[in-house]
């Protein structure tokens, strides 16, 4: 049986677009958010795995594919993110939904856990972040003064280069995650994506201990996706950080930070009915 695929017209809030398309038609809805650099269609292969049981939405970052933040220079709030979302499952008529997210996408995904705890059934995790705040990011991104350094650099790709570089000689950088760094920022519009996702997502940060007592509370299974070879997102560090959620599920696949999506695919084709 097919998958059953909807292209919809971007979700407006205001001046805010979000673009999104639909997986599936199924009784169980899942939000979906990818993670940096990619766009809404990067859940297409784990949703071709899951079929038509679910009716998965995928989005679109902000500062990624056709989604639009009206001001780029104003950080994007988590009150934000409920107005929005309480808008769009209101328009779509759902009450209940899960959350998926991998990477950056987890902040959105675990926000709207935090923020919506009643209405919260499933929390799929793919190597996510926002439980563990990178040094480098609380650098770039914690004051008005750094961000003007970052934004300064940026600009100045080869001053950047030189100085990332210079990291990974002085040993200060894990060379696996320079060479990802490298390839996230070689050209002047994945500069600005790096600068502007960083900056906009800065005041997303979940309150693990909050969301851990209402998974706790409503017994919500939790499942994560680490990769054994994730130099981006280590998944000893993740896992420390769930240890206070009792219902979860952790699987660490054969995967580095770039191809684990591919991975978890893979494991739903073959896990799908202990994994729904």
């Amino acid at each position: 049986m097919s998958l059953h695929i909807v292209r919809h017209e971007p979700f407006a809030w205001k001046n805010t677009r979000l673009s999104y398309v639909q997986y599936g038609d199924g009784q169980r809805v899942l939000l979906a958010f990818h993670g940096f650099g990619q766009n809404k269609n990067a859940w297409l292969s784990v949703a071709q795995a899951l079929g038509n049981e679910y009716c998965i939405y995928s989005f679109d970052l902000f500062f990624h594919g056709e989604s639009i933040w009206p001001n780029s220079d104003e950080p994007i709030e988590k009150q934000d993110v409920k107005n929005i979302f309480e808008a769009f499952l209101q328009e779509k008529q759902i009450q209940q939904f899960g959350v998926m997210g991998f990477s950056l996408g987890a902040k959105i995904a675990l926000c709207l856990a935090e923020l919506f705890p009643t209405r919260l059934n499933q929390l799929i995790l793919a190597a996510p972040d926002g439980l563990h705040i990178n040094f480098w990011y609380r650098l770039a991104t914690g004051s008005q003064l750094m961000r003007y350094i970052f934004k300064s650099l940026i600009s100045n790709p080869d001053f950047f280069l030189n100085m990332v570089h210079w990291l990974g000689k002085a040993r200060l950088v894990n060379k696996k995650l320079l060479q990802f760094a490298l390839s996230q920022m070689h050209n002047p519009e994945k500069r600005r994506q790096v600068y502007y996702s960083w900056c906009a997502f800065r005041k997303l940060t979940p309150n693990v201990e909050l969301i851990a007592a209402n998974c706790n509370q409503r017994k919500i299974m939790t499942v994560l996706f680490v990769g054994i070879a994730d130099n981006v997102i280590p998944h000893k560090k993740i896992k420390n950080k769930l240890k206070s959620i009792e219902y979860k599920k952790i699987n660490i696949l054969e995967a580095n930070h770039v191809n684990l999506l591919q991975k978890v695919s893979e494991y739903y084709k073959h896990n799908l009915i202990q994994s729904l």
